[in-house]
């Protein structure tokens, strides 16, 4: 197969729609695969099989270069002509360590102890549901010095862009008195919670050009396997006209917490590159869940009080008795691409992660948000969505068809919106259901974060005949396929 879309496979009349990009716009005009690796061209390492181009240096204290140069607008699905975003990244208070290419993840860069024993500088292009670019600071608790142990600890960038502003929300960044906070040099503000984005500005705001500051987190990994992520504090401040440095802090508890558990703790500085300064892609997936009350209550809940987070590699199709606790995973994709044909048949497909194999059922879902979840989508996926969209099946790995109601669904969305969106539930959370499974049942699954993401492989024909009556109704295919699910429905009971 080969890349026709940011997120689509093809080769003959069949597609593999995935969640996430896989393919990148080439100077060209065509698509490329994206490829995350870093490889030594003798003056650098270099990132740039992707929608942006990561020129990281050979030696720690020199300066990186990220080109954001994206020629396709996801949102728009149209052609992104704007000159390339430059900007230049310098880490401060480092030493001349010379970098090296992860053998077992060729996407990332390391510099060992380039700080000091035990803190290392590392530059990573990860490859979750769209690529993005971002640096590190990386602690190994156990080889610090002594006088490391029990400070907080603090790493700092210096940013450099001659056509950039600083956006929080729909505003420039500003200082607590109102006043902007470019307006003078040594300007400090902490980077927010709800995190920022940096624009392309050349007399005109380009919205399509630019990066993202995220919430500022410091991570590390529990003994037994467990993600722990917390808050960490971010500042920046005005160096001169065209730089900033960018300063994290590091609470001292954290490194001892990481310590204890004998892991790493890892920390970006918060600016992470997109392909372009807004959400990353047009659709999501993961799971949201209500809890409390008995299983006809939880299932009907108004409002969903749990889900998983953004940039979570998994999410749960699972129930917990304890807390009468139930997830549903629903996962969105963007069919564009397959605009114009007629589908004939298409699996859904879902790698489970952990648990055991489930009897489960695929629906629709209504979502407020095509680009992540809110606190409606739980009630309002069980309201309205309760036909199945495949034959029973069991969640076990292996790609399930969907029924001719299935295809109906998806021939609606490409069709129309271009986006199809699917919930997998437990077989008995359905209308009228008072009986939930005798016990816990917890299943989780992969999610377009990670390397084995759900995707949809469609067989399709020409809207114009469905693979050979060249003169023939173009609906006419969509018009059987609806005859005969009214004639299915007209026959239950």
């Amino acid at each position: 197969m080969r890349p026709v879309a940011f997120n689509t496979w093809k080769s003959g009349n069949r597609a593999q729609v995935h969640g996430k990009w896989i393919g990148y716009r080439n100077d060209g005009g065509s698509w490329d695969a994206i490829n995350a690796a870093f490889r030594n061209d003798g003056s650098a390492f270099v990132s740039d099989s992707g929608p942006f181009r990561f020129h990281v240096p050979q030696f720690a204290n020199e300066t990186a270069v990220l080109e954001i140069n994206n020629r396709w607008d996801v949102f728009n699905r149209s052609l992104i002509t704007s000159p390339a975003m430059v900007l230049e990244i310098t880490p401060e208070g480092i030493g001349a360590v010379a970098g090296r290419i992860d053998d077992s993840q060729p996407s990332q860069v390391w510099y060992d102890d380039a700080w000091g024993p035990g803190l290392s500088l590392r530059y990573t292009v990860w490859h979750g549901r769209a690529p993005r670019a971002t640096r590190e600071a990386v602690i190994d608790p156990a080889r610090l010095e002594s006088r490391h142990i029990g400070q907080p600890l603090q790493a700092s960038w210096l940013i450099t862009c001659s056509k950039a502003q600083v956006w929080i929300g729909s505003e420039r960044a500003k200082m607590p008195d109102g006043s902007l906070w470019a307006s003078a040099i040594d300007n400090t503000i902490q980077i927010p919670t709800a995190g920022a984005a940096v624009h392309y500005f050349d007399g005109q705001l380009d919205q399509q050009r630019g990066s993202g500051f995220k919430a500022p987190q410091v991570w590390y990994w529990k003994a037994d396997g467990t993600l722990v992520t917390q808050s960490a504090t971010v500042t920046a401040t005005i160096v001169d006209p065209d730089t900033i440095r960018l300063t994290k802090t590091i609470p001292a508890a954290l490194v001892d917490a990481a310590a204890a558990e004998g892991s790493l703790l890892i920390s970006d500085d918060v600016q992470t590159f997109y392909p372009d300064p807004h959400s990353e892609t047009t659709t999501w997936d993961g799971h949201v869940g209500a809890r409390n009350g008995d299983w006809a209550t939880v299932i009907a809940a108004n409002g969903s009080s749990t889900y998983s987070a953004s940039h979570q590699t998994t999410a749960g199709i699972t129930y917990d008795t304890s807390t009468i606790t139930n997830h549903r995973f629903i996962t969105l994709f963007d069919v564009s691409s397959l605009s114009g044909q007629s589908v004939e048949s298409a699996n859904w497909h879902c790698v489970r992660t952990g648990g055991y194999n489930r009897d489960v059922r695929l629906t629709g879902a209504t979502t407020a948000s095509n680009t992540g979840h809110t606190t409606t989508d739980y009630q309002n996926t069980f309201n309205d969505h309760d036909t199945d969209l495949t034959d029973a099946f069991q969640l076990d790995d292996t790609p399930v068809a969907l029924n001719i109601t299935g295809i109906t669904h998806l021939q609606t969305a490409v069709d129309g919106s271009g986006i199809v969106k699917f919930c997998c539930r437990s077989n008995l959370d359905y209308i009228g259901s008072t009986s939930g499974p005798g016990g816990s049942q917890n299943t989780s699954v992969y999610t377009a974060e990670s390397a084995n993401d759900p995707y949809l492989e469609v067989t399709y024909g020409a809207a114009g005949g469905g693979g050979g009556g060249g003169g023939t109704d173009p609906n006419a295919r969509r018009r059987r396929m609806l005859r005969m699910l009214c004639s299915c429905d007209s026959r239950k009971g």
